[in-house]
């Protein structure tokens, strides 16, 4: 897998190159140990020192742009705040000097949460952080092992669903791993049930079983994951994979891309039952900050 991985960032660095994208990496993790299947922190090409490929792409505090958007809504199923088809309102919005846009700087009106979701709209995101609080978000992060936001909520404010923080790909795989962990527990041999130890960083080698406290509630619940996943399998997927529900022979993804202002930043999620893994690419001009 290790090898596979690294001949798929060295083909994409090929097309993406002629972009100025020079910085790639990749991390793929077991879900149900956390281990680390392969790890590739950038592209290698040390004759070239233009393309700083001692830098370690999957350690580095980056934007993360789009891809806290599932763990905001899993939260707010969580708490009941929202169904998937809950009506969120998706117009021109000013919050205290900050006004934030969709993409394609069009407006929907009303949209139900899930499609909120996996079309990655970025006004229902800000409404929705707006009604479940933006320091209480950052306390959940905190929780599931984000350490990279190291000054205070209000610092990054409504902001923060949007990348307005910095996350970096091992620790947020991580937590997406944990949150198919503990789906698939609950499904399975936790019999309706969650552990706290479901939640924990990813490892590069397999660690001892811990001893599992089973309780009656998660931090968040079975059904939030589901319909969070749920709703990321309907992410519009790239090229040819647009089509993917035709073919029988196709993987159920759940996935979630994120982009940095400015497009400094790419990332890619995308999770199945057994195993998870997180792309990320740089732009030449966002380089100095790594490391």
């Amino acid at each position: 897998m290790q090898r596979q991985v690294n001949e798929v960032l060295e083909r994409n660095h090929d097309v993406l190159k002629g972009n100025d994208i020079n910085n790639i990496a990749a991390i793929v993790l077991d879900v149900e140990t956390g281990q680390t299947l392969a790890y590739c922190g950038n592209i290698s090409h040390p004759e070239d020192s233009t393309m700083q490929s001692d830098v370690d792409v999957i350690s580095a505090p980056r934007s993360p742009g789009s891809t806290l958007k599932p763990l905001l809504f899993a939260n707010m199923l969580h708490d009941g705040l929202i169904l998937p088809n809950s009506l969120v309102p998706d117009v021109p919005t000013q919050i205290i000097g900050f006004h934030p846009r969709n993409f394609d700087l069009a407006y929907d009106g009303a949209v139900p949460a899930s499609k909120a979701l996996s079309r990655s709209l970025n006004v229902p995101a800000v409404k929705m952080l707006q009604q479940y609080k933006s320091e209480r978000f950052y306390d959940f992060l905190h929780r599931i092992g984000i350490t990279t936001l190291n000054k205070p909520a209000d610092h990054y404010g409504l902001s923060l669903i949007l990348g307005g923080g910095e996350n970096n790909l091992w620790e947020l795989s991580g937590a997406y791993a944990d949150m198919a962990r503990v789906l698939n527990h609950y499904n399975g041999i936790y019999n309706g049930k969650y552990d706290t130890a479901d939640y924990h960083s990813p490892v590069y080698v397999q660690q001892p079983v811990k001893e599992h406290h089973l309780e009656k509630n998660g931090l968040l619940d079975a059904a939030s994951i589901f319909y969070t996943f749920q709703a990321m399998e309907e992410v519009m997927r790239p090229g040819e994979e647009m089509l993917w529900q035709h073919f029988s022979s196709s993987q159920r993804v759940a996935w979630k891309t994120g982009t940095s202002f400015g497009f400094r930043d790419g990332w890619a999620i995308g999770i199945t039952p057994d195993t998870l893994w997180v792309y990320g690419w740089v732009t030449p001009m966002a380089r100095a900050g790594l490391g």
